[in-house]
């Protein structure tokens, strides 16, 4: 493997723990003021991203280097 290959690989993993931490913080921050929906934890967002993609189809992450 060479250093790009590596750099992808970690980039697809820190993302997959990063992206439910931005989206619990966005929702806790505007839902439960905006609509009164409860807050969710990290988990809860991370297993509704999953879902999502599942919906979607779109299980895989798109992430590409230049």
């Amino acid at each position: 493997m060479d250093n790009e290959e590596v750099l992808m690989w970690i980039l697809k993993i820190v993302s997959i723990f990063i992206i439910p931490l931005l989206f619990m913080v966005i929702w806790n921050g505007i839902m439960p003021v905006l609509c009164g929906f409860n807050t969710i934890t990290y988990w809860q967002s991370f297993f509704l991203g999953i879902s999502i993609r599942l919906i979607n189809g779109s299980i895989g992450i798109k992430l590409k280097l230049e």
